[in-house]
């Protein structure tokens, strides 16, 4: 199998398995906030979201019956919302649609984009568009919930009647999450072997560039996250462009994958030479660092603030370091030098008439 191939079977496997658990994320109770960059989200009737969702240039769909407990941005993507959303939504150069079910507590902003809304819709709030500057829309009428519209109201504090249900939702809450983490572990493993298996010597270059500059790594990859998001957006408001962003987006998206596969390759070696193990394969180093990186990731998120804080360092940090290394090393095709070392000083003889 030549370089070309193995590349291109690589990516057709990242591809369907970054698929698989975009779908696969989508199930169940879902806690903290989503992300959809370039992606599909389906938030189907009785589920949860327990926080934000954000659409960057992705698809969007909250089923009749759906909740989400905080706001709803749309950002050069498309919406469809027939849930209900307790905070406000807002849409900025891409598409909304409420449907007849949809329940929105809060207000309902478009600036730039396109707003469809079914008369049956309920909108509690303002509706402000582009051009209203404030001035209060006659759809925003606060409007009473009527009864015969299914709100979902879920409860998981432990002050219920039945002290048993809830303790039995919170163990329920924390083996969720502690699945969830082993699922993703599993998943990176998977694309780990892949790695190590079809691009080896590329995912060396990328590891030599990670101990030569870590600070220069971690700079590049935080610098380019925060360009994407302004770019990105400004691409998908542009009809014509949007498709360019979506191919920038899986760009990075693949970047940000295989610059964590580095990393954590990269930690399975350091933690087997700490411990001393002689005899180490490179398939060994990268399953158990993966494994071990995508478990410091995710675990934390069981604790419900510092928890999801410490999740999140961890994530922008090492996956700011991988990015970085990815594109410094231009996909592991090179290492990036080490910086020189400053020469000493030699002192110059004195001259004679000194």
């Amino acid at each position: 199998m030549n370089r070309h191939a193995k590349w291109i079977l690589l990516l057709v496997f990242v591809l369907i398995g970054l698929g698989t658990l975009a779908t696969a994320h989508a199930q169940g109770p879902i806690y903290g906030d989503r992300l959809i960059m370039g992606g599909r989200f389906t938030l189907r009737a009785g589920e949860i979201v327990r926080g934000d969702v954000v659409i960057f240039g992705g698809v969007a769909d909250l089923q009749a019956d759906s909740l989400v407990t905080g706001d709803v941005a749309i950002i050069g993507g498309t919406a469809s919302i027939d849930g209900h959303v307790q905070g406000n939504i807002s849409v900025v150069g891409g598409v909304l649609q409420l449907g007849p079910h949809a329940v929105v507590e809060g207000n309902a902003v478009e600036v730039g984009g396109q707003f469809d809304r079914d008369p049956s819709a309920i909108i509690q709030g303002d509706v402000i568009h582009s051009f209203d500057f404030g001035r209060r829309n006659l759809d925003g009428i606060e409007i009473p919930l009527p009864e015969d519209i299914p709100v979902p109201q879920p409860d998981f504090s432990p002050q219920q009647s039945n002290p048993m249900r809830g303790i039995f939702e919170f163990f329920f809450y924390l083996m969720t999450q502690g699945l969830t983490a082993l699922a993703w572990a599993i998943v990176m493993a998977a694309f780990g072997l892949l790695l190590v298996i079809l691009a080896p010597q590329h995912g060396m270059r990328a590891r030599q560039t990670i101990v030569n500059r870590p600070l220069v790594n971690f700079a590049v990859g935080l610098l380019t996250i925060l360009l994407l998001i302004p770019v990105f957006s400004a691409l998908m408001i542009t009809i014509c462009l949007a498709p360019l962003a979506m191919a920038l987006g899986l760009l990075i998206l693949l970047a940000s994958l295989l610059g964590w596969l580095t990393v954590g390759w990269e930690l399975g070696h350091r933690v087997l030479e700490a411990l001393h193990v002689d005899s180490t394969t490179p398939l060994t180093e990268a399953l158990i660092g993966i494994v071990l990186l995508t478990l410091m990731w995710r675990l934390p998120m069981v604790i419900p603030f510092l928890g999801t804080l410490a999740s999140w360092t961890v994530g922008i940090v090492f996956g700011c370091l991988g990015l970085g290394a990815i594109i410094l090393s231009r996909f592991g095709t090179q290492v990036y030098p080490v910086p020189p070392k400053r020469k000493a000083l030699v002192p110059l003889a004195p001259t004679p008439d000194e």
